[in-house]
């Protein structure tokens, strides 16, 4: 038995991302989740998934850390892994990405491994690894404006106005340098591949 908030769980929660309009998954989908079932776990998707789907809970995406899942599996390239990890940022649940995109930097495990990584993940020999993430906040003067956290990078830009901004950055309160251009991008040790394999 598992217990969580006081309560115990015969079934595990698993929680599922997907990619919009993945034609493919309208029968991904369907065996990805007699497969949870079958191992003991509760599935839950999310609301793109219920569009391919409406054989389990749909919740939106951004309640689904609300169920405390153990695990989430994302369905779809880059973008969707990275939509996924700001939702989940804020907990420590890990996330098996899932590549049905032409290219993935960062979504490693094609389809044809999702079984063998799901087997090794339900008895509990696969390595976790850890990713840096950046927490970014918007604000004027004393007012929080808005907060975003990120996976890959932030970008600083002008928006729409055709000028150049002077920036200043700062670690620690400590400066590192200031300048003119069109923008900044902070990026994490994640963020970075895409940038150096880009620059070739």
């Amino acid at each position: 038995m598992w217990f969580r908030n006081g309560y115990t769980e015969a079934m595990r929660c698993v929680a599922i991302v997907a990619k919009p309009q993945k034609e493919e998954l309208h029968q991904i989908l369907p065996e990805l989740l007699l497969w949870l079932r079958a191992h003991g776990y509760d599935p839950v998707i999310d609301d793109v998934g219920g569009t391919y789907t409406q054989e389990a809970r749909i919740v939106p995406r951004h309640e689904l850390p609300n169920e405390n899942p153990e695990l989430v599996i994302v369905l779809g390239g880059d973008g969707t892994l990275l939509a996924a990890a700001r939702v989940f940022a804020k907990s420590e649940v890990p996330i098996l990405s899932v590549n049905l995109g032409s290219l993935g930097f960062l979504t490693e495990v094609r389809l044809d491994e999702l079984y063998t990584h799901l087997e090794g993940w339900s008895k509990s020999c696969c390595g976790i690894e850890e990713r840096a993430m950046i927490h970014c906040e918007l604000r004027r003067g004393d007012e929080l404006i808005s907060e975003h956290e990120a996976l890959n990078d932030v970008v600083v830009s002008k928006g729409a106005i055709a000028r150049m901004g002077d920036f200043r950055v700062a670690l620690d309160s400590q400066l590192v340098a200031a300048f003119r251009s069109d923008g900044v991008i902070i990026s994490t040790p994640t963020g970075s591949t895409a940038y150096s394999l880009a620059a070739n």
